[in-house]
C-alpha cells in the first residue's frame, strides 16, 4: 500500500509525530507492505532539512514542495501544480493531509483533479480550535 502524507510545516510536535510514525508501525509485516512518502515544505525557520533527511533515511520517501503558511494565490497555485505532479507520479492508495495549508491544497486537488483515493485530514495543532477567525476561513480549513 502506498501512503502519502502532505505536510506544510514539518516542525515541532508534527515532526516528532512523523519521526515516530514512520519508524514504527507496530508490525514488521505492515512496515514491509507500506510505502510511505512525506511531501513537506522546508521554508519555516524551525525546520532543519539535513536533520529531516538523516532521521527519515529509513525507507521513507521525502519530497520537498514549497508551501507557504499564509494565503498566497500565486504560490498556492504553484504548490498545487507540484503536488498534482508528484501525486500522479506516486499514484498513492491513501493521501493523508496534515496542517491547515496542506488540508486546503489537498482538498483543492481532490476536488478539481478528482483523485479517487482515500483522503484523510488531521489538523495537528491548536490553530484548528481558534474561534477568532472569519467563519469563511474556519469552513475552508475544515474547522
Amino acid at each position: 500500500m502506498k501512503v502519502v502524507h502532505i505536510i506544510e510545516a514539518l516542525g515541532g510536535g508534527v515532526y516528532t509525530y512523523f519521526r515516530d510514525l514512520s519508524t514504527f508501525f507496530g508490525d514488521d509485516q505492515i512496515t514491509k507492505s507500506t510505502d510511505t512518502t512525506i511531501i513537506y515544505s522546508d521554508n519555516r525557520k524551525e525546520i532543519d532539512p539535513k536533520k529531516i533527511k538523516f532521521e527519515f533515511s529509513n525507507g521513507v520517501n521525502l519530497i520537498q514542495v514549497n508551501m507557504v503558511r499564509e494565503f498566497s494565490p500565486i504560490q498556492d497555485l504553484k504548490s498545487v501544480y507540484k503536488l498534482v505532479k508528484e501525486l500522479k507520479r506516486i499514484d498513492p492508495d491513501v493521501i493523508h493531509l496534515h496542517s491547515s495549508k496542506a488540508g486546503v491544497l489537498g482538498r483543492i486537488i481532490a476536488y478539481f483533479f478528482i483523485f479517487k483515493k482515500r483522503n484523510f485530514f488531521t489538523p495537528n495543532g491548536y490553530s484548528s480550535l481558534r474561534s477568532n477567525t472569519l467563519k469563511f476561513e474556519r469552513n475552508l480549513l475544515g474547522n
